[in-house]
């Protein structure tokens, strides 16, 4: 698979803008959405003087919203898939583009990525240098994931993504809600372990606590 775009000595860029904006599947707290600050620091970083390649499930989206400080290009993201863990058959049957902006994503030269486990995989199968966020997930899911810095490759470089603060919640207070709120650990791993379950959200940790509702 040839991209029809050249890619080599560009920096690719991943948004995420699809799935993870549905609150019913990605309530407040699961899964925070990268933030147009954390690509623009990102950009200044690693990108110097190399073209920028804009990936994402959303690149309508993308060229209405975003606005990285510099040109871009946003690559069309063309017809999406359903997702996996709503309608696997669908999944299975969809043209699987995806996978194609996966492999050219692998083809550039450096590379900001989001909470995804798609743009960590592109990242991974081109082995060069690398931004990701922190906040990468919400105090729902915090507990289905390590630390960051325990899972991705020492030459990766860590750029704050400031996420609104209903997203997370404080060490302080999550250890007042472990000592006194009963709850049903982490996981629901419908298939493909871990990293399937991390990209689609579907893991959700339920806390019994009824200050949490507040946040």
């Amino acid at each position: 698979l040839v991209p029809a775009y050249p890619t080599e000595g560009t920096v690719s860029v991943h948004v995420r803008h699809g799935d993870n904006t549905d609150p019913e599947t990605h309530p407040v707290g699961t899964w925070p959405l990268v933030t147009e600050a954390f690509y623009r620091a990102a950009i200044d970083l690693i990108a110097g003087d190399r073209p920028v390649l804009v990936f994402s499930d959303n690149s309508d989206w993308v060229e209405e919203f975003m606005d990285f400080g510099r040109p871009v290009v946003v690559i069309p993201s063309g017809p999406m898939r359903p997702p996996e863990y709503l309608d696997a058959r669908a999944y299975a049957r969809s043209p699987a583009l995806d996978w194609i902006d996966c492999i050219a994503m692998s083809r550039c030269s450096r590379h900001i990525i989001a909470n995804s486990s798609y743009s960590s995989w592109a990242a991974l199968l081109s082995g060069n240098p690398t931004i990701y966020p922190d906040n990468w997930t919400g105090w729902r899911s915090a507990d289905a994931m390590p630390p960051l810095e325990t899972v991705v490759p020492p030459y990766w470089q860590q750029v704050h993504n400031p996420v609104a603060p209903e997203h997370l919640v404080t060490a302080c207070h999550e250890r007042r809600v472990r000592r006194s709120a009963p709850r049903t650990p982490v996981a629901r791993l419908r298939g493909g372990g871990l990293a399937g379950a991390l990209e689609r959200g579907d893991f959700l940790l339920e806390r019994r606590d009824p200050r949490l509702e507040r946040l």
